[in-house]
């Protein structure tokens, strides 16, 4: 599985997090998925609830969990990669 992870910052105090992500083997389909988000919370709060939902996609399509999992992640900062290393990449997990 390949997923790609977006989040950019929205007027009025909010952020959009936005996925895509291959929902089988042969990475030929695709869905994409969007929540905006509440900054003061941090936009990666809502992750899990959107990996959730591909991966669910993921074994409807192909009645199997994806073995490997490849997470491309775009729109953070340098001074962001602590929220990547505590928050994001945990809940992935």
């Amino acid at each position: 599985m390949v997923i790609g992870l977006s989040s950019a910052k929205a007027k009025g105090g909010k952020s959009i997090l936005a996925v895509s992500a291959s929902v089988n083997s042969q990475f030929n389909r695709f869905i994409s998925k969007s929540k905006v988000c509440d900054i003061s919370n941090g936009a990666s709060v809502e992750l899990e609830s959107l990996f959730v939902d591909v991966f669910k996609l993921f074994y409807l399509t192909t009645k199997k969990y994806p073995e490997r999992i490849i997470v491309l992640r775009d729109g953070l900062g340098d001074s962001q990669k602590p929220v990547l290393l505590t928050t994001e990449i945990p809940q992935i997990k």
